[in-house]
């Protein structure tokens, strides 16, 4: 391999060298990057426990006053939904605020074809109650009364009204509140459904802890970002510096044709005659010489000129002395 072949190889090796420790360096930065501090969830257990029983108006075929927990219910023969919370969320490590909680309802009334809320209304069963946490445990015990047929018979009230066919449903849910935030951290609850004929009452399923509990920052380190700053600033600018010096290589590098046609130009331009149009040979005896010297000794022989046509550029050429029905020919080519 030549010594250009083999610098332009070290160059084009040094160009992707320095493109891969630019891009790790990137992958670096993103890595690393201080982002907006999102609230750590330290938060390892959370039991619900959660008991209720179905107050049932006075009718001819059930003759208990409650029915208990997990059955199907009729709707026209509920009154109310007796709640009873055990609640206890433990954190893995000390919590650092202090809470709050409320137990609501909401009804949720939606467009039966499109799914699309129409109304909605939230209220307070159980006002605001403060909680001291106790160090890594948060511990709630407490109870409410939903008026259920009350409520039933206003979302049916919404849809005699309006006249629209929807779907409704009632959430009752017991929610630890963040005082430094006042937003909710936990919650948990049941879910039925109104305007219908049976009801089943289930546990909310969204009762899980959200992504509001905070309790330490895990700061990241500087350093390594502001060194992978400089590397990538460093590759990046090697990287052009190698391009630079790739592209201006081969943009100056000429080929064994330029070179010796070049030369013979120069060396010999006052009888080498360049033309615009190759000779026309085919009724002509053609002899091939070996080299540019061989035509020379042709030329001063007879003392004709050469004259030179490019049948390629930049890649082959001719040189023709033509006498009586005899042409002389070197072929310049690369090798």
């Amino acid at each position: 391999m030549s010594k250009s072949k083999k610098n332009l190889g070290n160059n084009y090796l040094k160009i992707v060298v320095s493109i891969v420790i630019f891009l790790i360096s990137i992958v670096v930065i993103l890595n690393n990057s201080n982002k907006p501090e999102a609230p750590i969830i330290e938060a390892s257990n959370q039991d619900s426990k959660i008991d209720y029983r179905v107050k049932i108006f006075k009718n001819d075929f059930i003759k208990t006053e409650y029915m208990e927990k997990d059955k199907t219910y009729i709707t026209d023969l509920v009154d109310d939904i007796e709640v009873n919370y055990n609640y206890k969320l433990t954190n893995s490590k000390k919590f650092d605020s202090n809470y709050k909680y409320n137990i609501t309802y909401r009804i949720a009334v939606k467009h039966n074809s499109t799914g699309k809320e129409l109304w909605t209304e939230e209220e307070k069963l159980i006002d605001n109650k403060d909680i001291i946490p106790n160090k890594n445990t948060i511990e709630i015990q407490d109870s409410a009364i939903v008026n259920y047929d009350a409520l039933n018979d206003k979302v049916k009230q919404f849809k005699l009204d309006y006249n629209i066919p929807i779907d409704a449903t009632l959430e009752i849910n017991l929610n630890v509140i963040d005082n430094n935030t006042n937003k909710i951290i936990a919650y948990t609850g049941l879910a039925t459904n109104l305007n219908t004929e049976i009801i089943d009452i289930n546990k909310n399923e969204q009762s899980n802890i959200q992504a509001e509990i905070k309790t330490e920052s895990k700061p990241k380190t500087p350093i390594i970002v502001i060194i992978a700053i400089i590397v990538s600033i460093i590759s990046i600018l090697y990287t052009a510096y190698e391009i630079y010096n790739t592209i201006r290589y081969n943009l100056s590098r000429k080929s064994y044709y330029e070179k010796a046609i070049n030369k013979i130009l120069k060396n010999y331009g006052d009888i080498v005659a360049e033309l615009v149009n190759p000779v026309d040979l085919s009724k002509l005896n053609v002899i091939d010489v070996k080299n540019f010297d061989q035509m020379l000794d042709v030329e001063e022989e007879l003392r004709i000129p050469i004259m030179f046509y490019e049948t390629e550029k930049n890649v082959s050429g001719e040189f023709v002395i033509v006498t009586n029905e005899i042409a002389y020919r070197y072929v310049l080519k690369n090798h």
